[in-house]
């Protein structure tokens, strides 16, 4: 399907709202209508009483709500009426026959922040329909959240941007990357630095607990930080410790972090990964579930694909990262630590990332060598005459993370796990992508396709959910997540973030 994006950049206005509904109204920040050969214009002479109407669409405005057929009015880039409006009554009129309008996607789980300055237009996230991000997930974040924010203040990028403060950043510019514990002054300092980010508009706190250094704190630790971010009526988003095996344990652990410091829960990219987890994910909405009805306020986030992706890092033990690439590269040339990290490696290319098997494993990104991008482990081993076994491929991940390391895609998640945390109704759609680089290296797709995949797929083919549910999940849920109270819904009042879309032909 062809999309056209159609945008308006402009500047920021003043982020004066209270800290649960500001969000950064960065470049696009307007009507961004993703349409597929849609007429536009008026004569020069039509009447200026509103600036657009989108007119003759299906109406699918974000609540879950049956659509209507109807007209949305803007004015000043926000939306004004929604209803029957003439289109003459604007100076230009957008006709939708035969399409619908839905508020602009949010994407709660954005990594667009390592790549917004030398990418800020993001256009692998218009395309999508995706009008606004929340970067900073997985414990990584800018130092400085007031330096991002002024950035995109002088810049603009493409999306409206928020952000969280990431666990890792905070806790690796006080303890850097080893495997040592926080004492109260270390904390202390922890603390602080997270207070400023929220002060400096971050929404909350964010971790990834299955990467350096993050993986080394307690769950004290945590709970320390989040109850700072409770204090700015922040949330706790989590890349749980486990996602695999551990996978119940994990969520209990961030369950219980909300609990101890009164903050709501995310629970990012929600999956069950390796052969060993597939079928868990019905245990955990159980919890999520149980720990709703006690009061604690939890929701998740889900891209719709049996694969993800992130460093070859995951695969290795976490001691044996402590320090980072060059204590790796020491514990490697002694023998019998090598022995063990390769040892831990089969471990987890047989039962938990690796799923079992080298065919598994797709190199995405391999700066030292760009010709290995796309290739399986098993395709690579093939090709140099060595067996396709978990052993060899424990050896090639070594080689790979040796020579400097990069990104993989892995195809270890199980199709059943996918459809039944989709259908779950406090789970938002998300990308878990940045803000990518057309043509460079192999990336996971979810990176251009995840909406279009969820409303052309999930949706529309197979049936998994109405098409109001589907962008509920897109829009109002995770703009209810973040506090928001101007985008989300086609709602009077409401920010003009618009997507116009054919149901009929949209897909990834």
């Amino acid at each position: 399907m062809s999309i056209v994006v159609r945008a308006r950049l402009v500047g920021l206005v003043g982020n004066s709202t209270p800290l649960r509904t500001r969000w950064v109204r960065a470049a696009i920040r307007g009507v961004l209508l993703a349409v597929l050969g849609l007429p536009l214009g008026m004569p020069a002479s039509a009447v200026d009483y509103y600036d657009t109407v989108i007119h003759g669409g299906t109406i699918v405005d974000g609540t879950g709500g049956a659509p209507f057929v109807g007209a949305v009015a803007i004015r000043d880039q926000q939306i004004v009426a929604i209803g029957d409006l003439p289109p003459h009554q604007a100076r230009e009129a957008i006709d939708a026959s035969g399409l619908h309008v839905s508020p602009g996607f949010i994407d709660l789980h954005s990594h667009a922040d390592y790549a917004m300055r030398s990418n800020p237009l993001m256009p692998n996230l218009l395309q999508q329909g995706i009008t606004s991000i929340l970067a900073g997930n997985c414990g990584s974040s800018p130092d400085n959240i007031a330096d991002a924010l002024a950035f995109i203040a002088g810049t603009g990028t493409g999306p409206n941007m928020g952000f969280l403060i990431g666990h890792n950043t905070v806790r690796r510019q006080v303890l850097g990357e080893q495997d040592a514990s926080a004492n109260p002054e270390t904390l202390a300092a922890m603390a602080q630095l997270t207070a400023q980010a929220m002060t400096e508009g971050a929404f909350g706190l964010s971790t990834g607990l299955k990467y350096v250094p993050g993986v080394y704190a307690s769950t004290e630790e945590v709970v320390a930080l989040a109850q700072v971010a409770a204090q700015y009526r922040g949330f706790y988003a989590t890349h749980l410790r486990d996602e695999g095996a551990n996978l119940l344990p994990a969520l209990n652990e961030a369950i219980g972090i909300g609990e101890a410091s009164g903050l709501p829960v995310h629970i990012s990219h929600h999956k069950a990964i390796g052969t060993a987890a597939w079928g868990a994910s019905e245990q955990s909405l159980r919890l999520i579930d149980s720990a709703r009805e006690r009061g604690l306020d939890v929701t998740a986030d889900q891209y719709p694909y049996t694969a993800s992706s992130t460093s070859f890092e995951i695969l290795f033990p976490a001691w044996s990262l402590a320090g980072g690439q060059t204590e790796l590269l020491k514990r490697l040339a002694v023998p019998e630590q090598r022995a063990r990290i390769k040892a831990e490696l089969m471990h987890a290319i047989e039962t938990d990332r690796g799923g079992g098997d080298p065919s598994r494993i797709q190199v995405a990104h391999f700066k030292p060598d760009p010709t290995l991008n796309g290739k399986t482990f098993r395709h690579i081993l093939e090709q140099r005459g060595m067996p396709a076994n978990i052993e060899q491929a424990a050896e090639l991940a070594i080689e790979l993370q040796a020579a400097g390391g990069g990104q993989a895609i892995y195809h270890a998640i199980h199709e059943q796990d996918v459809r039944r945390i989709m259908r779950h109704p406090q789970v938002s759609i998300a990308t878990d992508t940045g803000a990518i680089h057309y043509g460079r290296g192999n990336p996971h797709p979810r990176g251009y396709g995840t909406f279009p995949r969820v409303l052309g797929y999930y949706q529309r083919s197979e049936g998994l959910m109405s098409l109001p549910e589907a962008i509920r999940k897109m829009t109002a849920l995770p703009a209810a997540r973040l506090g928001l109270v101007n985008r989300g819904q086609l709602l009077a009042g409401y920010a003009a973030d618009l997507v116009i879309f054919d149901a009929e032909t949209v897909a990834d």
